[in-house]
């Protein structure tokens, strides 16, 4: 796809977005990507490259409303749809679209490759108001688990030969950010979600050339559960092949995001009971946040021939290895998980540690590291008989 005209969407993550001025990776890429978020604005349309950044999904007015609104289905879907029509508005058979998200919006990022890969890029019509609702049939037929609506049947076929652009893969990259399932949320902030998880198919990558995944070794907390690509993914799809980057990261997942996280809990009854208990504000290790920063912008500049995406890319990537080696960032809140008291009722309110059973002992590594595929990037954590945390960690890069 060479000379092709860039289009690109960015998903921030929950709790992230220009009303909370929360900074993140998925931001700061939009800011060097010439997008005025800084001013209020949310995209850039110049000849040859539209960008549009996208709030990240939930946003409210305080920490449990964030949690209760960012994890539901109609969220999410009001989300994937605003980026899918965002793509049919500018797209062409000139373009290449590149996708990018975090935590939740890096879900979203993925559902919405799953709406290519499954109905294609409709073309659109003269009339607004019919192509609204296309694009919602387009979401309403990926999310059925009817099987006459998955892309090789029949029907699909012929949908997307009446009505798409005929592209084979049209998403060139696709750079997440530790993917969060939506349904990993306790039990007592959001029962319905908890009982009846929506059901996407976010491992459709057919229409995805490349991949890039930064994942948070040290998350634990249910509330952020992994979405990973499964390891036979590329087998599965051999048709196109799609390469699949997976990247680990020593910090929880607010590190990999360079999230900050408010402590307002809000107003309603289970904000109330909460409020006498201590909920810390959360603060990124700045150090570990440039580095999933760096990593994202090489894997950019290895798929990008010229520096049309971020015209000073070296420059970027040269000022954040300056920064690592000087090490004068912030370390950020620390582990702030065993210091929360309204974790350590998970018996009575469901599940809040990730995995089978609720981690009272937080004496072993967390089951995200346990696999044949994990690779650190660049990172050696110090030998301990307990685990290594974000403050502990030695960055022994070469920069």
């Amino acid at each position: 796809m060479v000379g092709h005209s860039k289009l690109i969407v960015l998903c921030d993550g929950m709790w992230c977005g220009r009303k909370t001025k929360t900074e993140t990776n998925i931001y700061m890429l939009a800011r060097l990507m010439g997008i005025p978020v800084d001013r209020g604005e949310d995209s850039r349309d110049d000849d040859g490259f539209q960008a549009r950044y996208f709030d990240g999904p939930g946003l409210g007015n305080a920490a449990l409303d964030q949690i209760s609104t960012g994890s539901t289905s109609p969220d999410i879907a009001t989300r994937c749809i605003d980026i899918y029509k965002y793509i049919v508005d500018h797209f062409t058979d000139k373009h290449e679209i590149w996708m990018f998200g975090l935590g939740r919006g890096a879900y979203v990022v993925r559902c919405v490759a799953g709406m290519v890969n499954n109905c294609g890029i409709i073309k659109k019509t003269h009339d607004d108001h019919e192509t609204s609702l296309l694009i919602n049939h387009v979401y309403s037929m990926y999310e059925t688990l009817d099987r006459d609506c998955r892309p090789s049947s029949p029907r699909m076929v012929r949908f997307r030969s009446r009505s798409s652009w005929e592209v084979a893969t049209p998403v060139r990259f696709m750079g997440i950010l530790d993917t969060t399932d939506p349904a990993g949320l306790p039990y007592f902030l959001s029962p319905a979600t908890s009982k009846h998880p929506p059901v996407y198919d976010i491992n459709a990558l057919s229409a995805v050339k490349s991949v890039y995944h930064a994942i948070s070794i040290h998350e634990r907390l249910s509330l952020f559960d992994l979405c990973r690509i499964p390891e036979d993914i590329a087998e599965e799809q051999a048709e196109v092949s799609p390469s699949i980057n997976e990247m680990w990261f020593p910090g929880m997942h607010y590190d990999i995001g360079r999230q900050n996280f408010p402590p307002t809990l809000g107003a309603g009854t289970r904000g109330r009971f909460l409020h006498w208990l201590p909920w810390p504000a959360i603060h990124p290790n700045l150090a570990l946040s440039d580095l999933v920063l760096m990593w994202m912008l090489e894997s950019i500049r290895v798929e990008v021939s010229s520096g049309t995406l971020i015209p000073d890319i070296g420059l970027q990537i040269e000022v954040l290895g300056r920064r690592l080696t000087h090490g004068q960032q912030s370390k950020g809140s620390g582990d702030i998980y065993a210091g929360i008291k309204p974790l350590r009722y998970a018996t009575y309110w469901g599940r809040y540690w990730r995995g089978d059973n609720v981690r009272w002992k937080l004496d072993s590594y967390p089951s995200r590291s346990q696999d044949t595929r994990f690779q650190c990037y660049g990172i050696r954590l110090q030998k301990t008989p307990r685990p290594v945390w974000r403050n502990d960690l030695e960055l022994s890069r070469d920069l």
